[in-house]
């Protein structure tokens, strides 16, 4: 069999040299990024598989979708859209018997998945870690995440025991002991020319989010329209739609502080996690 050549593949895996008046690659690390063993994925003809620098064949060209996370597994989506994972010998490790799957998150070694429209947590053996019993999940932080069962979330740890009971819009933990929960309202769109993925509905509606500890205390009311993961010296990131524009929450003082107005737009988000992460 011919082994592949870079201008074989598919732009979606490639990066074009100027020099080469954006025709074709030159060579393979134009095209796919070679891992620690040599071996790189690439999509020919919609088709993923993976080859070694030489370009020949190591994983056959029959995958819709390869995602290349360590030297052990790769996480594979076959063509009836069910996941799995394989190694790089092209050898079955967790079977295609999920509608969806995450890669192995290197601090747990887990892999979110789905299954029968319900959501957990396995590890490498395919072994509930935390069992495939609810309608969604976040992603773990500080071996804690958020649940959703019946309708509400609550907030689960790894030992799959109730750390906040399920009663809220959302869920998700943002630090240790520290969680963005939301709350449904009656708040309608204004300003269309928002990213509508950065905002939750429920029920067509808004949710807002705020900030509560381990014993639901009310840390920040609900006045952010979107969770984010930087929380510091009792400061969170939140943000106001009406104004596009983020601001940071001191949970002590009760204060909003936006960027500066001679600060450019672009830059406000970064000027105020410099504050938040700053002691």
């Amino acid at each position: 069999m011919k082994n592949h050549q870079p201008k074989d593949v598919e732009e979606y895996f490639t990066f074009y040299r100027e020099e080469n008046n954006g025709k074709e690659p030159t060579e393979w690390e134009q095209v796919t990024f070679f891992n620690e063993l040599g071996f790189g994925i690439i999509r020919i003809d919609g088709y993923c598989g993976a080859i070694d620098r030489n370009g020949e064949i190591i994983i056959p060209l029959k995958y819709s979708n390869l995602t290349d996370f360590d030297d052990e597994l790769i996480l594979a989506c076959n063509n009836d859209n069910f996941w799995g994972f394989i190694n790089w010998k092209n050898e079955i490790i967790i079977p295609f018997e999920y509608s969806y799957a995450s890669i192995f998150l290197e601090k747990y070694n887990l892999s979110q998945v789905c299954k029968n429209e319900k959501y957990g947590y396995i590890n490498r053996k395919n072994q509930d870690v935390i069992s495939l019993d609810y309608d969604s999940v976040t992603i773990i932080n500080y071996q804690q995440f958020g649940a959703k069962k019946n309708g509400k979330w609550g907030i689960l740890n790894l030992n799959n025991e109730i750390v906040i009971d399920f009663k809220y819009d959302f869920a998700i933990c943002i630090a240790e002991n520290i969680y963005y929960v939301g709350k449904e309202v009656d708040e309608e769109i204004e300003n269309y020319d928002l990213d509508r993925d950065l905002l939750t509905f429920n029920n067509g509606n808004l949710i807002k989010f705020g900030l509560i500890d381990d014993n639901e205390n009310l840390l920040m009311d609900y006045e952010s329209f979107i969770t984010t993961g930087f929380f510091g010296n009792n400061k969170v990131l939140a943000f106001d739609y009406h104004r596009n524009e983020n601001y940071l929450f001191d949970i002590m003082s009760k204060e909003k502080n936006y960027a500066p107005t001679e600060v450019d737009d672009d830059q406000k988000t970064n000027y105020l996690k410099n504050i938040l992460l700053t002691k």
